[in-house]
């Protein structure tokens, strides 16, 4: 988002299939603002600022959050294009404090 900066590292282990291939995985992400925000109303996604943001953090509008996350997930391969389309469940914990949330994705993967 604008207000916010984000990034991930993610392993995963796919269990062997044809087409579509089942895996799980564990990664970690760190979500911060590098200076003041105008309002925690703008961070996206809400439910992240609600479940893991101090009540510290929300009235100097700066925050950092680290959090691991193990997911489950499965990944349609198409190797003769070189693309793949995943669709994930995670489960985001915040390091500091332990507070957790489910959260869902789908997107794309392009093989080189």
């Amino acid at each position: 988002g604008f207000d916010y900066n984000s990034y991930m590292l993610q392993a995963r282990y796919y269990f062997v299939g044809n087409t579509f291939a089942p895996y799980l995985g564990l990664g970690f992400s760190r979500w911060s603002t590098g200076t003041k925000v105008n309002s925690l109303n703008d961070v996206i996604p809400r439910f992240l600022a609600e479940s893991f943001l101090s009540k510290e953090q929300i009235q100097d509008k700066v925050f950092g959050v680290n959090m691991y996350y193990p997911s489950i997930g499965v990944q349609y391969v198409n190797l003769e294009s070189r693309y793949g389309i995943y669709v994930e469940f995670d489960f985001l914990v915040n390091v500091a404090n332990g507070r957790s949330a489910g959260y869902g994705g789908a997107g794309l993967v392009w093989y080189l």
